[in-house]
Formats: C-alpha cells, sequence, structure tokens
C-alpha cells in the first residue's frame, strides 16, 4: 500500500525533475543565443574592418586622382601656347573633362560602397538589438525558474518534516491503540 508520504515524494520528485530539465534546457538555449550573439558582434567588427579598409583605398584612389591632376596640370603648363593656336587649347580642354570625368565616376564609385556599408549596417543593427533583447529575456525566465525551484524544495522540506512528525505521531497512537486492545483481551 502506497503511503501518502511516498505518492507526495513521487510528485514532489517529478515536480523537481521537470525544473531541472527545463532550467537545463534553458541554459542550452542561453548558450545558443550567446554564441549567435557573439557572431553577429564579430560579424560586425568583420563588416567594420571592412568598412575601414574601403575608406583607405577611397583615400588611396583620391590621393591617386590628384597626383594624375596634378601631373597633368604641370605637364600642360609647361607648353607654351601661342596665341593663334586654338588647337592646344581644345586638346587641353578635353583632357581636363576627361580627367574630371574619371574624378566624377571614382566619388560615384566610393559613394555607393559608403551606401553598400551603411545598408549592412542597418541590417544586422536590429538582430543584434532582438537577440540581445531576447537573452535578457530567456535569462529573467530563467532566475523565476531557479527562484521557483528554490521556493519548491523549501516548501518539501517543510512538509516532509510535518508528514515526519505526523507519521511518528500516528505511529505512537497506534501503538498505544494496539498496546491497549491487547492489554483488554
Amino acid at each position: 500500500m502506497v503511503t501518502f508520504y511516498d505518492h507526495f515524494k513521487k510528485h514532489i520528485q517529478a515536480a523537481n525533475d521537470t525544473f531541472f530539465k527545463e532550467i537545463r534546457e534553458f541554459e542550452q538555449i542561453f548558450d545558443e543565443l550567446d554564441a549567435e550573439y557573439e557572431q553577429c558582434v564579430l560579424d560586425n567588427k568583420n563588416l567594420t574592418i571592412e568598412k575601414k579598409n574601403l575608406l583607405i583605398i577611397n583615400e588611396c584612389l583620391i590621393a591617386e586622382c590628384l597626383e594624375k591632376d596634378i601631373c597633368s596640370i604641370v605637364l600642360t603648363s609647361d607648353l607654351v601656347v601661342p596665341p593663334s593656336s586654338n588647337c592646344l587649347c581644345e586638346d587641353l580642354r578635353s583632357a581636363c573633362d576627361r580627367e574630371h570625368t574619371k574624378v566624377l565616376e571614382l566619388e560615384a564609385e566610393i559613394s555607393k560602397q559608403k551606401q553598400l556599408f551603411i545598408e549592412s549596417e542597418k541590417l544586422f543593427l536590429p538582430f543584434s538589438i532582438q537577440l540581445k533583447d531576447t537573452i535578457t529575456s530567456l535569462r529573467i525566465q530563467l532566475d523565476g525558474l531557479k527562484v521557483e525551484n528554490v521556493s519548491l524544495k523549501r516548501r518539501y522540506d517543510e512538509l516532509s518534516k510535518a508528514n515526519t512528525h505526523s507519521r511518528t505521531a500516528y505511529t505512537e497512537k497506534l501503538s498505544a491503540f494496539t498496546a491497549e486492545n491487547a492489554n483488554e483481551n
């Protein structure tokens, strides 16, 4: 025959096992979320490094463009243009226009790369914030479950002590009753 104490002990043990299982599951989820968050942080750092590299390349291209412009100006300034020669001025003007077009193309490429970087940052930022909020929420739930588990353990111990006391008192009464019954016979 199953006593109340054994029955109660089974239920408390089952609840205790369930809580520990849930806590392990939450810890596993936290570990996975932490790994994803760390990966996002690494991706963000890589994007920052890539942005800096692109800015360095951009600066180098601008410096190279300026060097070529200066060289073109110096080379064309050495030429003596006779007042009657309009052909040389047209050549200089067309060379200047070509160089200016190249500069505009490079600036457009730089602007395009900056825009791509800004868009990539916009993609990762909300995900990173959402992931951080989810981790925080799950940690709060885990802490709540841990507190509830401690409370249930404490309650279990109290009920176990009360049950032991009741069993002892019941056993004493049963022994007294049995002895009294034996004396009457």
